[in-house]
């Protein structure tokens, strides 16, 4: 269940998220190579669409899992993106 709360919070699950948080998490954890990161909620679900700064070349799997793991250390389970797509926008 999502319920849009008051300001830049979403309810999901149960528990009030801020997407600007997991966003800027996610480009801290990224900041060599991750130029933007854009996190929304998809049929219940957290989802973040990455994008690598121009030098990098597209988003590998390998990026990916790092980022995971740091972005894991900093915020709580239910706040990490279910699906992390790679995009050019």
């Amino acid at each position: 269940m999502i319920d849009w709360l008051v300001g830049p919070q979403v309810k999901v699950n149960g528990y009030r998220i801020e997407l600007g948080e997991i966003e800027a998490a996610l480009c801290s954890a990224g900041a060599d190579w991750l130029d933007q990161a854009v996190v929304l909620v998809r049929k219940n679900q957290i989802v973040a669409y990455l994008k690598a700064k121009g030098m990098h070349g597209p988003v590998t799997p390998e990026d990916v899992l790092k980022l995971k793991e740091r972005v894991s250390r900093t915020l709580t389970s239910y706040m990490l993106p279910k699906y992390v797509y790679s995009t050019i926008f």
